[in-house]
């Protein structure tokens, strides 16, 4: 061959195979790299395991046929009967077609029942076991890009010895694939890049830690060290994105990450780490991602009662300000939302509880000063605001309140005359102008309004009348002793006044 090389003359041979290979291109430096590569006696079993081998009359049947570009009968005179040469070409042929389960059978036989023949064969000083001679394939295949290495790792019908000498190959590289992933994910910065880094390394993980998994058993020490190493950074990643994220939807994105890092831990203490923080954004979710319109509400709202007894337009401009934070909170959550009810109902008795507060102090005044027309166009503008209020959402706790003071309100509102109504005595008499209660309203008028206890006493009544009125109202034994209590003081009363 290099005498043909010196000369430039061009050589070629059978097995060089231009049905299934390129052209090969040789020189004299290649041929003597190729002489130096077999000189070593390991070196000639290490290249004999990938090539052909010509060592029975069947071996020269079959090559005449692969020559001539029919591999499949080739294949089939090797496969009558098994011999280390019929086992090698066989595993060759399946190289050649990237037939990964042929090259793992036939290999895995020819290292199992024939190692010390293969080793005779190629070189008498060659005493490798099987398992040695299997370990040096698979070192062989490692370096060889085109084999499908993962594929060829486990297939049904191979030894333990095979899944041995490749599970051990295999191991140190995907725990090294899944470490490298972990130290990417844990140099990130800011909530989008700590989503991000949770996200792929969650994603580019599943295929080897599945793989680790397969070869090792959750039980391997190995196992468990790398999968709670991986819990332990998706799950920090989690919660570095929530407490730096502004997104709406953040608890639930964070949740995405945490439940996976569960799902694959395996020590107890990452597991449990793990279900609090879980715990933790389950309750928080629906209320975090109103947070903003709360937050909103809860500043109008204690900026409302700073103080009592706004005007009716500032009742109105705060029931204003506070209405598109509802509706959003309605829109995102339902408007059966716990949420939503609780904090449409503490703007409704916040408005509910001023209007009150300002008609009790209003009809006090009016009294005191008999400013009837006053009281009049207030109780009025008060049952407007009541309409406007009536509009929000609320709990039954809620509704029961403001329908009982919208009831005392629109009551007042309907028999006001020229001043403060007297509640007890109009609920026991039935008429505001009963002879009895123009009685009574003199007694309040030209005795109680003249003395400041008197006026302390009409301040505390007309703040607490209307309520004991709404509840007093249907029993009809009560009002008949309050008529009879009032009776006798209004009678006492005109014999008081007539004498003076």
């Amino acid at each position: 061959m290099r005498a043909y090389l010196k000369v430039g003359k061009d050589i070629s041979f059978p097995l060089d195979l231009p049905q299934y290979f390129p052209p090969l291109e040789r020189t004299d430096d290649k041929v003597a790299d190729a002489q130096s590569a077999v000189e070593l006696p390991i070196d000639q079993l290490k290249h004999t395991v990938f090539w052909f081998m010509k060592a029975t009359p069947f071996d020269d049947i079959a090559f005449n046929h692969l020559f001539n570009g029919n591999i499949d009968k080739a294949k089939e005179i090797w496969s009558k009967k098994k011999s280390v040469s019929s086992l090698l070409n066989l595993m060759v042929c399946a190289i050649i077609e990237h037939n990964n389960i042929a090259l793992a059978l036939n290999a895995d036989m020819l290292f199992q029942d024939y190692s010390s023949e293969l080793c005779s064969t190629v070189n008498d000083t060659i005493k490798l076991s099987s398992e040695q001679l299997t370990e040096l394939f698979v070192d062989l295949l490692k370096d060889d890009s085109s084999i499908k290495f993962i594929k060829l790792a486990k297939v049904p019908g191979t030894s333990s010895c095979w899944q041995k000498a490749f599970g051990a190959s295999m191991v140190k590289p995907l725990i090294d694939e899944i470490t490298t992933a972990i130290n990417e994910a844990k140099n990130v910065k800011g909530a989008a890049a700590n989503y991000a880094a949770g996200i792929k390394l969650m994603n580019s993980t599943k295929s080897p830690l599945l793989q680790l998994m397969s070869w090792l058993g959750s039980s391997d020490v190995q196992y468990q060290i790398i999968a709670d190493k991986l819990a332990q950074t998706i799950l920090q990643c989690g919660i570095n994105y929530f407490n730096e994220s502004d997104d709406n939807n953040a608890p639930q994105k964070a949740l995405n990450l945490q439940s996976y890092a569960l799902s694959i831990a395996i020590g107890q203490l990452v597991k449990d780490r793990c279900r609090e923080n879980i715990e933790v954004l389950q309750k928080i979710g629906p209320e975090y991602e109103v947070r903003k319109e709360i937050s909103e509400i809860s500043h109008q709202l204690k900026s409302f009662n700073i103080w009592h007894g706004h005007s009716f337009t500032a009742i109105e401009s705060f029931i204003k300000a506070c209405n598109p934070h509802l509706q959003s909170i309605k829109l995102k959550l339902g408007g059966y939302s716990e949420i939503y009810l609780r904090m449409s109902s503490s703007v409704a008795s916040a408005a509910i509880n001023d209007v009150v507060l300002k008609i009790n102090n209003l009809q006090t005044r009016a009294v005191l000063s008999s400013d009837k027309s006053s009281l009049k166009l207030n109780v009025s503008s008060a049952v407007s605001i009541m309409s406007k209020i009536s509009e929000l959402d609320m709990t039954t706790q809620c509704r029961t309140y403001f329908n009982n003071n919208n009831s005392i309100l629109n009551s007042l509102n309907s028999r006001l005359n020229t001043s403060g109504g007297c509640y007890i005595a109009t609920m026991a008499y039935g008429d505001y102008n009963h002879p009895q209660v123009m009685v009574l309203r003199d007694f309040r008028d030209s005795f109680l309004a003249k003395r400041d206890w008197g006026q302390h006493f009409i301040k505390y009544y007309y703040a607490h009348s209307p309520n004991w009125v709404e509840k007093l109202k249907h029993h009809k034994t009560i009002n008949a002793v309050i008529r009879k209590v009032l009776d006798a003081f209004a009678l006492l009363w005109k014999n008081i006044s007539h004498y003076e």
